[in-house]
């Protein structure tokens, strides 16, 4: 069965994410079961990314990674880390997630 390019690309997505959000709990790769944990992820991450390659083009591809990316990396620290971003920070990663959508529909 094949997955759509889309599925795999939120797959890598959420992958990515979440590695790249419990990053911190590796304390520099010091903890093996968080560096584990991590590493597995961005193997996955990395595996669905080529899977999307299969059928959509590089730059739309990592355009829609980056920026579907940043806006879930930010909600993960809002809510996991309690990080705090300002209005101009989060105008800005509006202003990604508009020219993600607007770039989809382009696709």
């Amino acid at each position: 069965m094949q997955l759509n390019p889309k599925v795999w690309l939120f797959l890598a997505i959420g992958a990515e994410v979440l590695a790249t959000g419990f990053l911190k709990k590796t304390n520099s790769f010091t903890v093996i079961s968080w560096t584990v944990f991590c590493l597995v992820l961005y193997l996955i991450c990395h595996y669905s990314f080529s899977r999307v390659l299969e059928d959509m083009n590089l730059s739309v591809a990592y355009a829609l990674w980056c920026g579907i990316g940043i806006i879930a990396s930010t909600v993960f620290s809002v809510f996991v880390y309690h990080q705090k971003i300002s209005a101009m920070q989060l105008l800005f990663i509006v202003i990604i997630g508009v020219s993600c959508v607007l770039l989809d529909l382009q696709g």
